[in-house]
């Protein structure tokens, strides 16, 4: 019970914090075009509904980081496990990377197990965890970055792989990279996040 009250705290927090930038952003234009004081061009209000799009966007996704890290701290079961074909699953989700223009800039390279691999797996909680793995090698590296994503076996157990040939990481933030809340010294600040990414991701194998 304390350490449902503690992360109940510490979530309540979190949310607070986090929320309140993108939060200010999207009111603060709701004020300038309710106030009807100013003419925009079509420009203009393209870049505003962009903005609030964006924020609106990104604390959704905030919300839904909050909430999974809360539940895999408190060991709530989720979905029930399913069996789940690795190779194919990895590929699938490679490819909505790939097939996404906005990440033109970026290069992926997919590389199955010769053999098929079954593992029992939570997919809402198994797809988070590639998510967050690969958007963070094309969040925080630049243009012409080369990321591999790999899928075998060690020792009898199913290993996925992805790295990349961008920026690399300080030792402060390789000593700290699973903390709640830590956005490596190394991160563009331009770059919106949590810091929960990692966080999540150790959790999810950890559960699994």
């Amino acid at each position: 019970r304390l350490r449902l009250e503690r992360s109940r705290e510490e979530w309540m927090a979190g949310i607070s914090h986090d929320l309140r930038t993108p939060l200010s952003a999207v009111q603060g234009y709701g004020h300038l075009l309710e106030s009807g004081q100013f003419q925009w061009s079509e420009q203009e209000l393209l870049e505003m509904g962009t903005t609030i799009r964006e924020k609106s966007g990104y604390m959704l996704e905030l919300l839904q980081d909050f909430s999974l890290t809360f539940e895999l701290q408190n060991h709530t079961p989720g979905e029930q496990l399913e069996p789940l074909e690795l190779n194919e699953f990895v590929r699938r989700a490679v490819l909505r990377y790939v097939n996404d223009p906005t990440w033109s800039d970026v290069t992926f390279d997919f590389e199955e197990n010769a053999a098929s691999i079954r593992i029992m797996a939570n997919t809402k909680w198994f797809q988070r965890l590639l998510d967050n793995l690969i958007s963070n090698a094309v969040k925080h590296n630049g243009p012409g970055t080369a990321i591999e994503i790999g899928v075998g076996l060690e020792n009898g157990s199913a290993v996925v792989r992805v790295r990349d040939d961008g920026v690399g990481m300080d030792e402060e933030t390789k000593t700290r990279l699973f903390d709640r809340y830590y956005r490596g010294t190394s991160t563009d600040e331009s770059v919106d996040g949590s810091g929960l990414g990692l966080c999540i991701a150790r959790a999810v194998v950890t559960a699994h």
